[in-house]
């Protein structure tokens, strides 16, 4: 399928099964094959963007539980993508970047514009699957609760 003039690629999954919609950015094809292949399971909903601009218009039109960005994005890069998603958008969709270098200045960037999670490019898929599995369920309020209690009546709340 062919989306504002960027491709995409998206596998059906099993609707009863589906647990996390998970939009991928990235114009290397070889890093967006591996990380498509390794999260495409039968609980996972995966579309593929090839730049940045084509992320952006994804998630303005559909909904996602978790947005990979890879490092090197082309017409807007990660940081850009992030940026404009959290200032623009008003969005609050889990971001998590790749990238390819341990530079602490490039990591500390990536959270200052918004990232929820930064990782380097060679993630083990199990330990990646756990940390967006752990984003998305702190997005949805699986965290946090309180308890409210008036007299006898007691509440328990998602906060």
């Amino acid at each position: 399928m062919r989306i504002f003039g960027f491709g995409s690629l998206r596998r059906q999954p099993n609707p009863d099964t589906c647990t996390v919609k998970i939009l991928i950015a990235d114009s290397i094809p070889s890093f967006v094959t591996r990380m498509f292949t390794e999260l495409e399971t039968s609980e996972h909903a995966v579309d593929r963007v090839f730049s940045g601009r084509a992320a952006l218009q994804f998630l303005i039109t559909r909904s996602f539980n978790v947005l990979v960005l890879a490092p090197r994005l082309s017409r807007l890069d990660a940081q850009g993508v992030c940026r404009r998603l959290r200032e623009e958008l008003r969005d609050n969709t889990p971001v998590v970047i790749f990238e390819e270098t341990e530079s602490l200045a490039d990591t500390l960037a990536a959270f200052r514009v918004g990232a929820d999670d930064v990782v380097r490019a060679h993630i083990d898929s199990q330990e990646l699957e756990a940390r967006l599995r752990a984003l998305v369920r702190r997005r949805d309020g699986g965290v946090s609760a309180a308890t409210l209690r008036v007299g006898d009546l007691t509440l328990r709340l998602r906060i």
